[in-house]
């Protein structure tokens, strides 16, 4: 995938996150969690659903089925979706 730029690393502010198009059809939801900026593609390996943030928990979260993903390394928690 080509690279993107998203904008600054400063504008990213800690426990937010944002959605940015990239080639048509497919995003990446970009964060700042303890410190870190970090960015994936927007799509839960279940079905395809929209992730987000949860910043109380340090997860992300499919917004369709509430499967969770940990925030610092990708990797599924809890939830329908593909290892």
């Amino acid at each position: 995938m080509p690279r993107t730029r998203i904008g600054r690393v400063e504008e990213v502010r800690e426990g937010e996150g944002k959605t940015v198009p990239l080639v048509p059809g497919t995003s990446a939801y970009v964060f700042r969690y303890k410190g870190m900026v970090r960015a994936f593609v927007n799509r839960c390996p279940h079905m395809g659903g929209p992730v987000e943030l949860d910043v109380t928990t340090g997860v992300c979260v499919c917004r369709w089925h509430e499967a969770s993903f940990d925030a610092c390394t990708g990797h599924r928690k809890e939830g329908q979706a593909a290892e």
